[in-house]
């Protein structure tokens, strides 16, 4: 398999997380434009986090028909012509409409993608390549208040979508270029879900899962807000904060991958968990700014090397027929309960007490599911 296909799944997996992540750093001023309280920003994410969810559960149902290939072509359309869309969304309802429409698609990809990364390159470099896709989801991360940062010093912040589907399109036009020209072999939906929900190893990563979820992306999409609602930043102040964490992600998902050829990825979860709950707490408790900006800068460093373990010890333990179902149930089950729900209830703690009680409550959380691990197979 040529090498451009790994940096064009890349490619895919980066302008998914760039796409989810590009309404986070103008929150703040569609609250205000909009006249939204915190739980109706909040809402926002929960129909995108929907969207994702849905995609990710239904894919190993009907992409056996058009195959992973075809599945991902519809998946970059789709997402391009919805984030075109958003620079006309005048009211909460449109923008949460659209919002789900961009999971909808970027949900697509992942359970495409992984079986053909999978199928492509052999066993011994799924560890690598694993890693280095992974190290994507932050780079997209980091990317999206980057640009608002660029297009805002330059524009209204609804242009800032343009940019973003101009991006999508071109990742599309390469991936046309660049896509396998045979499929592997799709999963058995039925057969392949019952056996994810059969395995202990499974239903235990998927709580661990979930509350990564809502570590990450999940506090990460209200981090803005909390910011400079709470904290008192200006947003030309805190965007800049808010993106160096999400920079750090990049770091920490391939240091995750090195990490995984010296220690086993039981371990590995458990420390991870254990040290994003402790940054959590810091970024509610610590008294001062400074300190403050230095947690959110480690918390994402830090919970980012979660999910290429994750990835890791999931294609360990699932056998090629169910791996597309095993990557869509987890992770979509995960991310409905850590990417949509969190954002809802800490904008609705925040609507009646503060930011910090939820996000010190989601740190103590975080610590104890460490414990969790021990459910796992040591591998």
């Amino acid at each position: 398999m040529r090498p451009s296909f790994l940096i064009t799944a890349w490619l895919l997996w980066y302008v998914a997380h760039a796409s989810r992540m590009v309404i986070a750093p103008v929150l703040p001023i569609i609250e205000e434009e909009l006249g939204i309280s915190h739980a109706q920003a909040g809402q926002i994410f929960t129909y995108l986090t929907l969207g994702y969810c849905g995609a990710l559960l239904t894919v190993p149902f009907w992409s056996r028909v058009p195959g992973y290939r075809r599945t991902l072509k519809i998946a970059l359309a789709g997402l391009t012509l919805t984030l075109f869309l958003m620079r006309w969304a005048t009211g909460l309802g449109t923008i949460s409409v659209l919002s789900f429409c961009i999971g909808l698609a970027t949900g697509t990809i992942l359970p495409s993608a992984i079986p053909l990364i999978t199928t492509a390159y052999g066993k011994e470099k799924w560890t690598q390549n694993l890693s280095i896709f992974n190290s994507a989801a932050p780079a997209g991360q980091f990317f999206a208040p980057m640009l608002a940062i660029v297009v805002l010093s330059m524009a209204p912040w609804r242009y800032l979508f343009w940019a973003m589907a101009t991006i999508s399109a071109i990742v599309m036009l390469m991936f046309q270029r660049s896509a396998p020209i045979e499929d592997p072999p799709a999963d058995r939906p039925q057969g392949s879900i019952a056996a994810v929900i059969r395995d202990p190893n499974m239903i235990t990563l998927g709580i661990l899962w979930t509350l990564a979820s809502a570590a990450g992306t999940g506090l990460g999409f209200l981090t803005p807000v909390y910011l400079v609602e709470e904290r008192g930043m200006d947003l030309s102040v805190a965007n800049p904060i808010f993106a160096a964490g999400r920079g750090a992600n990049v770091i920490g998902a391939l240091y995750a991958g090195y990490l995984t050829e010296r220690f086993t990825c039981r371990s590995l979860l458990g420390w991870i968990m254990a040290l994003t709950g402790v940054t959590q707490l810091g970024i509610a408790l610590w008294p001062e700014n400074i300190g403050v900006s230095v947690w959110v800068f480690l918390e994402p460093f830090i919970n980012m090397m979660f999910f290429p373990v994750g990835f890791i010890l999931m294609a360990r333990i699932t056998a090629e027929g169910v791996r597309g179902a095993a990557v869509g149930l987890v992770i979509g089950v995960g991310t409905a309960l850590g990417f949509g729900v969190t954002p809802w209830v800490l904008g609705a703690i925040a609507d009646v007490s503060s930011f910090q009680v939820g996000i010190a409550g989601l740190g103590v959380i975080t610590v104890f599911s460490s414990l969790a691990v021990l459910r796992l197979e040591p591998l």
